[in-house]
């Protein structure tokens, strides 16, 4: 749930851990997560460093406030996209002024390749709006029907179900 903040499963399970209690030290860490204590204290280190978790004098360790710490996080990482939005509106204008003139075999890509196609064509559905529309004729090689899981997020989502059927009407 934390990794798009930067964190690993080992990171978010000390946190998450140390959430839940006023304090805990290193080997009450590791009995409670059944992991090596090398492996908490380097856990331990990135939380601190990253102001998630805060070290007493005791050898005790305490999560800071979630609202506090990781929101900031978010703040920073919402910035950071921002950024990246704003570059990509440059970036796209600048393609599409390139592109001006250009004949529509020039504008065609093509792709080849199962693995690319697949690659691609997740692009394409990741950065739709509202749909994809595509006609592809058997045999289906490199997506083929039912075969596509983002499509049966979209689905789930966009109907409320629990379903992973892809057809939509």
């Amino acid at each position: 749930m934390l990794g798009a903040l930067g964190l690993s499963p080992e990171h978010e399970a000390v946190y998450s851990v140390l959430a839940g209690r006023a304090q805990a030290d290193l080997a009450e860490l590791s009995e409670l997560l059944h992991l090596p204590a090398a492996g908490i204290a380097a856990a331990l280190d990135h939380l601190v460093a990253c102001g998630l978790v805060k070290s007493a004098p005791d050898g005790a360790f305490a999560a800071a406030p979630p609202a506090v710490a990781l929101g900031a996080m978010i703040s920073e990482r919402r910035a950071e996209l921002r950024s990246a939005e704003l570059a990509l509106v440059t970036l796209a204008e600048e393609h599409r002024q390139a592109m001006a003139g250009r004949s529509i075999s020039e504008l065609i890509e093509v792709v080849t390749g199962v693995e690319a196609i697949r690659h691609r064509f997740a692009q394409v559905q990741h950065a739709a709006r509202t749909q994809v529309r595509s006609f592809v004729t058997t045999p289906f090689i490199a997506v083929p029907p039912g075969a596509n899981p983002a499509e049966c997020r979209w689905w789930r989502r966009a109907c409320g179900t629990g379903s992973s059927s892809t057809s939509r009407r």
